[in-house]
């Protein structure tokens, strides 16, 4: 499980792909620089003059020696056509020549190694107005992956000998870790910030609509309440508001882990509405 803002990741990653780029054009390529050793200690070692100053939200571009030649807010770092033309600028500032990246793009969301019988769910996020014109906060939606292994996953599928139209409450501890992640593009500073997160009402109901065979499937219909903080240690009157509809197909035998999908048909977060998208992977 992943659970950071995504956009956040996706800005400095593309933030630091950038200085990436632009260092390997303005020095010359040792074969210590591919490493991201390298890399850390470089920006680590910058050494600030008077003028500079060291802010969270400040990115700087920097010169070969490492003391920075001019610097972004991050509003304008996002901004696309603002940074490319600040980078051209100082590449003719500076009179470096075209060269290849030394790191190439790559996907920052992967499926995490789990048991061949574990359950894996990818999680997408997106608030309202999600997309380019988002901002920092939403200009990308957010991912989480949650692992269920088999012993968790056995007690969201129906016991026993399941009936059509039976209806069952999945127990607390496994539909928890299902809506835990279910709120929008927040401030996550850490790998996982769950412990955040205070559920306050939370239904998972499971009604047997479909018995072929060896397969059952059940649809899901959850609801949630649940008290989420924009930013880490900082209080405020947000909370969750959620309901979901889905459905569960499982084998009666348990011989494989089951296919989930979970989807919001309402959820809103403060004033704000996000939605919220669950699925199965192989």
């Amino acid at each position: 499980m992943l659970p950071k803002n995504l956009s956040s990741m996706v800005t400095r990653t593309v933030l630091l792909f950038a200085l990436l780029v632009w260092l390997a054009t303005a020095m010359p390529i040792r074969a210590d620089v591919h490493t991201p050793e390298w890399v850390h200690d470089r920006v680590i070692a910058i050494q600030p003059t008077r003028e500079e100053r060291r802010i969270d939200e400040i990115v700087y571009i920097l010169k070969p020696d490492g003391h920075a030649l001019n610097g972004s807010d991050i509003g304008s770092a996002t901004d696309t056509r603002k940074m490319i033309a600040r980078l051209e600028e100082d590449a003719r500032i500076l009179h470096v020549a075209l060269g290849a990246p030394v790191v190439m793009s790559r996907s920052v969301s992967v499926s995490p190694k789990a048991a061949p019988d574990a359950l894996v769910l990818h999680l997408t996020s997106r608030a309202d107005g999600t997309g380019p014109a988002g901002g920092s906060w939403h200009e990308f939606p957010s991912e989480n992956w949650i692992v269920f292994d088999r012993a968790e996953w056995m007690k969201l599928v129906p016991g026993g000998t399941p009936r059509l139209g039976a209806t069952y409450e999945v127990s607390r501890q496994p539909a928890a870790k299902l809506v835990v992640y279910f709120y929008p593009q927040t401030e996550q500073t850490e790998d996982n910030s769950i412990d955040r997160n205070r559920i306050d009402s939370m239904r998972l109901q499971a009604t047997v609509v479909a018995i072929s065979g060896s397969i059952v499937r059940a649809r899901l219909d959850a609801t949630l309440r649940m008290k989420h903080t924009l930013y880490p240690g900082k209080d405020d009157g947000n909370f969750v508001d959620a309901t979901a509809q889905g459905y569960l197909e499982v084998e009666r035998r348990g011989s494989r882990p089951p296919t989930l999908e979970l989807v919001t048909d309402r959820a809103t977060y403060g004033s704000t509405g996000f939605g919220v998208a669950v699925r199965s992977v192989p």
